[in-house]
């Protein structure tokens, strides 16, 4: 059976973001069908040496302590390239599913057939991929002058103090797994981690810009086929110089669907960050049903619960007033989903494709989502759930109220992995034969 290279900037059990999980059960869906599969990752691993490789069996990790990088660099790690090269040089793929280069390099090349998706803005968007001005308002698109300020505001360099806890970890690292450390410093309460000083950002001009700009835009054009899960992103790529984006839905593996609507509690599944919008959540949930302040449910009043990592700003959460239930493991989300009344999204920025909307909707969920993005392309409003208009909080709860007090909803089955990936190995495939 031929072989295949996923490289992607983030890979279960270290990384569980909508990418790296969707990557992680590509991988096993190949491997399933008898595909040799390996996976080339960036890791964020204090304790570790930056760019020392961890290797694990089928999965080769970079580390990147430093994941931020002045526009001047045009996302380019020379070391990390090395790296990757030496890799493939000895697992010597037939092909190559590039699923991210942040955190790697806009400099990689495979002399092999190669597949890349798209799964958010980042190619065209530096701050973060997120399309969202300073102000948190939705970007119209990239402008040099636009870019250059939100990347500064955005992005900052390592600090003193991150680079001397840095040092801490490695000499601890005999005595203290790298894992033991990150435990320890997501533990510390807010206002001890705001007290480290972080690194002043980087001054960024419009030529700096230009200079990123055109390097993705070369790194993402030397694939021989691109692809993305929504019609939606496809058309702004092409609008970015990246054309001829072929359309491939995701799909997710079978959930056991509930017998009847669940009479459980909101839920809120997604990073504690303010793009994805956990503080629209919690007020549109407190003016739907004043005077709820925590997780229980009964009949008359749900709870809402909220699950997620802590990977922003500690104040921010802070902000939300809110108990947090704090992030849960890819397979523990379906029986989440499963006795929630609905999954609730406050996302602010234009998503792609969110793979937790398919799960819901594999689970029998009914979904409450703005109409943004992707999204309208993953469920039928009345049908799957609801959508309401982007960042209006009285929207929100109303429909959260809605789906409280209507009839329930007949939510549809998404499409499946196995279908998903039957569209892969059809381009696969394709490229093999050529």
């Amino acid at each position: 059976m031929p072989s295949l290279l996923q490289v992607v900037h983030g890979y279960p059990p270290r990384e569980v973001a909508g990418t790296e999980v969707y990557a992680w059960r590509v991988n096993r869906e190949l491997k399933r069908r008898g595909w040799r599969c390996h996976v080339l990752t960036a890791t964020r691993a204090p304790g570790h040496r930056q760019y020392e490789v961890l290797e694990q069996p089928g999965v080769t990790r970079i580390v990147n302590n430093f994941p931020f990088r002045p526009l001047k660099n045009a996302e380019r790690d020379p070391i990390i390239e090395r790296i990757c090269q030496s890799i493939v040089s000895r697992f010597k793929p037939n092909l190559v599913h590039v699923q991210h280069l942040a955190h790697l390099s806009s400099g990689l090349r495979f002399n092999v057939p190669t597949v890349g998706t798209l799964h958010d803005h980042w190619p065209w968007c530096p701050a973060g991929g997120t399309m969202l001005g300073r102000d948190g308002s939705p970007c119209a698109g990239p402008h040099p002058n636009r870019c250059a300020a939100c990347h500064s505001a955005w992005c900052h360099l390592p600090g003193s103090g991150e680079r001397a806890l840095l040092k801490l970890a490695i000499w601890l690292s005999p005595v203290v797994s790298p894992q033991g450390l990150h435990r320890v410093w997501r533990s510390l309460p807010p206002t001890i981690r705001r007290l480290l000083p972080r690194g002043a950002a980087p001054r960024t001009g419009s030529e700096e810009l230009a200079t990123r700009q055109e390097a993705l835009k070369k790194a993402w054009s030397a694939m021989d086929r691109i692809i993305a899960p929504s019609r939606f992103l496809a058309d702004v790529a092409g609008r970015n110089g990246i054309p001829g984006v072929q359309v491939l839905p995701h799909g997710v593996g079978p959930c056991l669907p509930r017998d009847q609507p669940s009479r459980g509690p909101f839920v809120f599944l997604g990073s504690i960050l303010p793009h994805k919008g956990p503080h629209l959540v919690v007020e549109a949930y407190k003016r739907a049903f004043p005077g709820q302040r925590g997780r229980g449910s009964n009949h008359d009043q749900p709870g809402l619960e909220i699950y997620g990592p802590n990977t922003g700003d500690p104040a921010y959460s802070s902000s939300l007033a809110w108990p947090l239930e704090g992030p849960v493991l890819p397979r523990e989300v379906p029986g989440i989903l499963r006795r929630a009344r609905a999954l609730v999204m406050g996302s602010t920025w234009p998503e792609n494709a969110p793979l937790v909307v398919l799960e819901a909707r594999a689970c029998g969920c009914p979904v409450i989502a703005p109409a943004t993005g992707g999204i309208p392309e993953l469920l039928e409003h009345g049908r799957d759930g609801y959508l309401y208009r982007v960042g209006d909080i009285d929207d929100l709860a109303h429909s959260m109220l809605k789906t409280m007090l209507g009839p329930g909803t007949e939510v549809s089955p998404p499409p499946s992995l196995e279908q998903h990936v039957d569209g892969l190995l059809a381009v696969y495939n394709e490229l093999l034969g050529q």
